[in-house]
Formats: structure tokens, sequence, C-alpha cells
């Protein structure tokens, strides 16, 4: 074989090795931008609320119209658990609910979005439809087993307020300070009081751990929030 047959027999060899690794290189997955969503997008604020364990004869002694002898009978309610999960379908996005029921999804990407509620028996799923990037959604959710409805619905675009104005809703806990000046964590965010703070529905000196309150306020530095108002929800 003279060495120009074996040149052209190593440039052959050569360009179908790297046409064969360019073929493959093309073939690599690429992760779904969605699951990347957690670093901005829209924020979903949820009460859920369902089926209880039925209430017996012996719960329903002295309630009125309900007799000893009544049997039992299915009661609908807050659904006060932290073991229910709230799922974002076809995303790593997803959250428990606290003790009251309550759940905050963020970075939801836009679009139709599929919640997904699975624990305690339950197995259920609702669409919101339309989510912006910029949405903060607040709805309220009855399920009961594999059924779910969606109760009321209100969207406020984030991008119409300042920044670091932020809103959270809870149960009190670790209470402590002396009015005006008190402090308490609301779903593990810590929350502080001043003089300044305007408290509806309900006084600085009845905030109490247990109570459940709406907290509206600046989100500091250190990721606490100063409240503007504290307003009572029942």
């Amino acid at each position: 074989m003279t060495s120009v047959h074996f040149r052209v027999l190593l440039l052959a060899i050569f360009t179908a090795v790297a046409a064969a690794c360019g073929s493959n290189a093309s073939l690599s997955p690429t992760a779904p931008s969605v699951t990347r969503a957690g670093a901005s997008g829209a924020v979903i604020i949820g009460q859920v609320n369902g089926a209880s364990a039925p209430i017996t004869t012996r719960d329903t002694a002295g309630v009125s119209g309900i007799g000893e002898t009544s049997g039992t009978l299915d009661a609908f309610g807050t659904l006060a658990t932290s073991t229910l999960t709230v799922k974002i379908t076809g995303t790593n996005i997803s959250t428990t609910t606290d003790g009251q029921g309550q759940f905050t999804l963020t970075g939801v990407p836009p679009g139709d979005v599929q919640l997904e509620f699975s624990g305690q028996g339950t197995n259920a799923k609702i669409v919101i439809s339309g989510v912006s990037a910029q949405d903060e959604i607040r709805i309220s959710i009855t399920l009961n087993g594999n059924n779910a409805r969606v109760d009321s619905e209100r969207r406020n675009k984030r991008e119409d307020r300042d920044k670091n104005q932020t809103e959270i809703k809870g149960t009190v806990a670790g209470l402590s300070g002396t009015c005006p000046s008190v402090t308490f964590t609301v779903q593990g965010t810590k929350v502080t009081t001043t003089a300044n703070t305007k408290f509806d529905g309900i006084t600085c000196a009845r905030v109490q751990n247990g109570t459940i309150v709406e907290v509206e306020g600046q989100r500091q530095a250190d990721s606490t929030i100063a409240a503007a108002k504290v307003e009572l929800d029942d």
C-alpha cells in the first residue's frame, strides 16, 4: 500500500469516528427548564379543607339537634395535618400543609398548573389555569378522598407591590416580648411588631400562641418580617 493510499485510509477512519461521536452527543438528555423554576415564578398560597374523621355519638352528645343515639356523621372543616403533600405535576416543586391545612408553593411555572394532593387517605388533583410568573394566587380547596374543588381564588400581580412587601398567614408560635414590641413566628418566619404596627380584628395584647393571623410587612435583610399590619384570621 502506497503512503498516499495509507493517508487516505486514515482520513476516512478519522472522519467516520468523528461523525459517530457527534451523533451520540446530540442524544444527550437536557433537563426540562420547569424543574429550575424554583428561582422565580408565581406564588400559590392555599388553605385546604376536607373531610375529617367521623363524629361519633359521644362527640355529638349535647350538640343541638344531635342526640346520643344519632349514630355517626361526616364532618367537614379545616384539614389539620402536617403530612398532606402538595405537588405541582411534572415538576420537583412540592410542600406539605401545616397544622392548619395551609401551604405555600413558590417558583410556580407559568401556564396551566395541576396541583396534586396526597396523604391522609387523599389522592386528588385540581388545575389552576392561566398562571402568570408574576401572579400571587390565594386559593381555598375542599378535599374529600379523590375529589377536590376550588372554593375561592384570588390573584394579585406581585410586580404591582413593593419588591420587599410580603404577606404570610398562619399560626402564631414562639411569642415573646411586651406590646407594642413583640416577636413571634408564622410558618417558621420571624415577625416583629412596633408601635407603628396596625392590628385589625385583634389587639397586640390578644395575640397569643395558637392564634391564626395574616401578617403584612417588609421583608428584612435577615428574612424576618417587620409587620405593618397584623390581622386576625377567623
